[in-house]
Parts: structure tokens; sequence; C-alpha cells
């Protein structure tokens, strides 16, 4: 055991020398092309040289011979990033992530160039403003607040002719109404937001939207659904940039479950039936969403209303508005002795028929009204 013991600590002290390294300051003139170096990825030790291939310490990325790096730096696919006041943080930190383990040159740019501020608050300086960022080689729309946006001729003009310019563009979730409004996707098969598809569809008839896909593949242009399906097509572009292979490499060293475009897609869940609707309500009604749970053939809200209406003037209220849904035809529902509850069923144009039931009561803990929907397959 002894002996054992003492082999373990040799070995361990052999590697921790190889991976400990000196800067390339510190080497001779002879060995400055030689070892392993990480990829830049800004930790702050870039320059830090290794004598053995393997992972940074720091970052974990795979180290590369500098050589290697010397000889691909100009190489790099560079990927622009498109960022703005009120970007979804996840739509750009997601496919950066993926980008960088990927060794792509990836860099942000604003409009000015200044610091702006993500949907919760994160400050993040770009690298680059409309004015000096660099052609890409794949350029990455994410979304977030994109309203102000859509409504800036200068941000449109860039998108167009970076997109012009570049061999790849991907949208993340509604960051595809940018690219729309851009023009780029007339004609073309495109995905965003789940709780946007419609708005996304009846703005841009031009556009063959989708609901079953967690990202779409035009060739040129990418579109992804919301928050994390950025990472999904990320991954996907970096399959089309570098191999099947190379992906999923890079998507298990992430510990990332890619299951290249496969398995879950938020948008085909069973609560795409469920209207937005417009309800009369008394000034001072208030909604909270207490949970919303479900698979693709059945779904369940819970929804706290603070309001000065009773369960069965609600329910009036509820039955007011879904009258004027076409597809929804309230049945009959002998086994309630009260107004408070109701069922309808829904005959969709492309997915079956459906039955929903709604049912209105006090909350026995709080002064407010609880409400309950229930959705599923007539056959499930």
């Amino acid at each position: 055991m002894k002996i054992k013991t003492v082999v373990i600590l040799l070995l361990v002290t052999i590697m921790s020398v190889g991976v400990t390294g000196l800067t390339l300051a510190e080497r001779s003139m002879e060995e400055e092309t030689e070892g392993w170096i990480c990829p830049p990825c800004g930790h702050g030790d870039d320059d830090k040289v290794y004598s053995e291939s393997g992972r940074c310490p720091i970052c974990d990325m795979e180290l590369v011979s500098v050589k290697e790096k010397a000889q691909t730096d100009q190489e790099r696919v560079k990927a622009a990033i498109l960022v703005f006041d009120g970007v979804q943080i996840i739509d750009y930190t997601g496919p950066y992530e993926v980008f960088g383990q990927a060794r792509f040159d990836v860099f942000t740019v604003s409009e000015t160039g200044e610091t702006i501020t993500t949907s919760m608050g994160m400050s993040v300086n770009p690298t680059h403003s409309f004015e000096n960022s660099p052609t890409p080689d794949l350029l990455l729309v994410p979304g977030g607040d994109v309203h102000a946006q859509l409504e800036d001729p200068e941000v449109l003009k860039w998108v167009q002719q970076m997109a012009d310019a570049a061999e790849h563009v991907l949208s993340v979730c509604n960051g595809a109404f940018i690219l729309a409004e851009a023009g780029l996707l007339e004609g073309l098969t495109a995905t965003t937001f789940h709780g946007l598809l419609n708005d996304f569809e009846s703005t841009y008839e031009g556009v063959n939207v989708v609901r079953d896909q967690r990202f779409t593949d035009n060739g040129k242009i990418v579109t992804s659904a919301g928050l994390s399906s950025g990472i999904d097509a990320s991954i996907h572009m970096v399959s089309k940039i570098k191999g099947h292979d190379a992906a999923a490499s890079l998507a298990l060293h992430l510990e990332y479950d890619w299951n290249e475009g496969d398995g879950f897609v938020r948008g085909a869940l069973a609560d795409r039936h469920l209207p937005s609707l417009d309800l009369d309500v008394p000034e001072g009604t208030r909604f909270q969403e207490l949970s919303s749970l479900g698979d693709l053939d059945h779904w369940q809200v819970r929804l706290a209303v603070s309001t000065s209406l009773d369960a069965e003037e609600l329910m009036i209220v509820y039955k007011k508005s879904i009258v004027e849904l076409p597809s929804w035809k309230q049945q009959s529902n002998p086994s309630s002795p009260t107004d408070t509850t109701a069922v309808w069923k829904i005959d969709t144009e492309d997915d079956g028929v459906w039955l929903a039931t709604g049912a209105i009561a006090p909350d026995p803990d709080q002064d407010r009204l609880l409400v309950d929907v229930r959705l599923k397959r007539a056959d499930a």
C-alpha cells in the first residue's frame, strides 16, 4: 500500500508540472512555438503555456498547441452577437458559451458600443459598435425587449448588411421578429418564443411559422424558439460549420443533452389551445398565475384573482369573452349545481377535438378567487 501511495503521489506531481506552465514571456525563444495554450477566453491567463495537452485548469476549455493557435487565429470563425438594452441574457450567453467552446472568435456588438443593460439588470460592455464591428462569418440576433430595435432603422440596416455578408445567421427567441422586420425571413420557415407564435404569424404573413420544431434550418438562416432553444440551435450551427462529431463532443463537454432538434418543443404543448381573453372586469382586478403545467395532451392552469366580483359574476365575464371564440362551444354541465363551473368543446383545424373545464371558487385562505382551467384531448 505504501509503494502504491508513493507512485500515485509521483504521478500527481508529474501531472501537476504539466498543467502549471510558464507564460510565453518566461520561455526561451526556442521554446516559444512549443507547448499548449488556452484559446483566448479572457480569464487573464490566456498566455500561459503548458507542457502537455489537456484542458485549461481555469476555464476547462481544450488546450491547443501554440503552433496551431498561431496558424488558426486568422482562420477562426468570427461570430458577432447583437446586444441591446433589454436583451434576454440566456438568448446570447448560451450561444456565446457554445461558440466560445467551439473556438470561434466571439464578440458582442451594440449600436453605439456603450454599456447596455440586459432584461434582468446585467450590465454588459459590448466589444464593438455598429461603426467599428468586424464583418462576421456568423451573426446571432437574440431576443428580449425588441420593441425599440424593431423601430430603429439603424439596427435593421446593420442586421441586413451583416446578414448579407455573413455565411450563417441565427436568431433566438423573438430575435426572429428583428430578422423578419429586416426582410430576411420572407418565404422561409421560422419559429420563435412559444407565447409569441400567433403574433409572429399574423404580423409576418410571408413567413412560414412552425410550432413543433425547436429550431428551423433554412440553409443560411436558422431560427430557434425561446431561451434555451438557442443552445440547441448553436450546437447545430457548430455541426454545420465543424461537423457532427465536433458538435456532439462539444455538447458532451458542456454536459448538455443535445437531441439535435428532436424532443421537447414548448410551442407544441397543449396550452397552445388556451386563448388570451380580453376580460371586462372592474378596475383594480388583479390576476396572478399560480401554476401552469401539462404535456402534449393535457394542461391545467390555476389563477388567483383579486376582484370585487364573486365567483358566479366572474364566470359570467369569462363566458362572455369565450363566446367570441368560434371554435369554443359551451356544453351542458348537469353535474354542477351552480354557475361557477363550465365545460367547452374546442374544434381545432389541425389538432382534433379538445375539452376544456373551468371552475371558479373562493380561496379558503385568502380574500380572493381561484380559477382552475383544465384542458385535454377529447379522446385522451
